[in-house]
């Protein structure tokens, strides 16, 4: 069975009506020790909820804004904000195909599902950047002949994502784009969810092949 974001939306909205309904109940004239700090727990838990239904549920309550999208402009901003965030110790590299047109779309939400995965390469990189030897590189080039949900596309842009850093770990591979999966402590397991979102939107779709030293996230979107 494939789990949707939708599903676990639905899941996470179902878990904040039963919390909230708990901690409702035992917040009315309870003094309780004991059930105050069950209470807490569940005020707590109960908002953490609500805060992962509004990211998840986020790019479907913005407008679609369409207009003429060039894949090096996008890379290029996130580029910008790797540099200033990460001075020292991590290369940004581009190996572009300028020859690649324009397509509609919405460029604010590519930046954004572009910058996740850039992100994460980054916070993945940290012993590398340490080092001085973190390496990132936005790659694009034009596919022939893909298939995307069943379509056949004469031409696709193809964005790669690539990094050096230790690889996906092996426990999350197959559900690396699923809801609240991260595999780093203080992850939301929302970036990546997100990304695949906007991309599909474009009806893209967003691939990996992770391997310690060599990670590559590859971006389809139809460009005819």
């Amino acid at each position: 069975m494939v789990v949707t974001p939708s599903d676990c939306c639905k899941d996470l909205i179902s878990s904040r009506t039963c919390l909230l309904s708990f901690a409702s109940k035992f917040d009315k004239g309870s003094s309780n020790n004991n059930t105050l700090g069950s209470n807490t727990i569940a005020l707590a838990t109960a908002t953490l909820c609500c805060w992962l239904v509004d990211r998840l549920l986020a790019p479907h309550r913005k407008p679609h804004v369409v207009g003429d999208v060039n894949i090096h402009e996008v890379c290029e901003r996130v580029r910008a904000v790797l540099l200033a965030e990460y001075p020292k110790g991590l290369s940004v590299q581009r190996d572009y195909d300028l020859s690649i047109p324009e397509f509609r779309g919405d460029k604010e939400q590519l930046i954004q599902a572009v910058m996740n995965i850039a992100q994460n390469a980054a916070l993945a990189l940290g012993d590398l950047r340490a080092r001085g030897k973190a390496n990132i590189t936005f790659k694009t080039r034009v596919a022939r002949q893909i298939t995307m949900g069943k379509v056949r596309y004469r031409l696709a842009l193809e964005l790669h994502v690539m990094d050096n850093g230790p690889g996906v770990p092996a426990a999350i591979k197959d559900r690396l784009f699923y809801p609240l999966v991260s595999g780093r402590d203080g992850g939301t397991g929302l970036g990546l969810t997100l990304a695949q979102t906007f991309v599909q939107q474009h009806q893209g779709w967003i691939e990996c092949e992770s391997e310690p030293g060599s990670t590559d996230f590859k971006i389809l979107i139809p460009l005819s």
